[in-house]
């Protein structure tokens, strides 16, 4: 089983530049609506960062969530105040590739901390 966790902003009213200056965090990616995405025909609709796990790959689901815990450690009132302003979403986004069920059994600590941060929490699961 392959585990790839990232924690997604995006918003369709503000520039990349003032999601970065709203979370206090540059991300590993950034995007600016009508940006190419990679090397696709795709243009974005919205703009957007990331951060993603640093946990590997074959660990679960809770350890990539708490690897992202770390990275943005002390910026969650950066990122709950971000989600609540009109047309800006922060989203923990699970792909889970794998053969079998996956466990999906997250700790209170991890779902408060969710909440802290004003995020919607997708679950994408891939048979392979």
């Amino acid at each position: 089983m392959e585990n790839y966790v990232r924690l997604v902003a995006t918003s369709n009213c503000l520039s990349s530049e003032q999601i970065v200056r709203s979370l206090n965090i540059r991300g590993e990616r950034v995007w600016d609506a009508g940006d190419r995405r990679g090397n696709t025909a795709i243009l974005e609709s919205e703009s957007g960062w990331v951060i993603s796990s640093t946990a590997g790959k074959s660990l679960g689901v809770d350890v990539h969530i708490k690897s992202i815990m770390g990275l943005v450690s002390g910026l969650e009132s950066d990122f709950k105040k971000f989600s609540e302003i009109p047309g800006c979403e922060v989203q923990i986004s699970c792909a889970i590739y794998g053969s079998g069920a996956p466990p999906l059994s997250f700790s209170k600590a991890i779902v408060e901390w969710v909440g802290r941060l004003g995020a919607s929490l997708d679950i994408d699961i891939y048979r392979i």
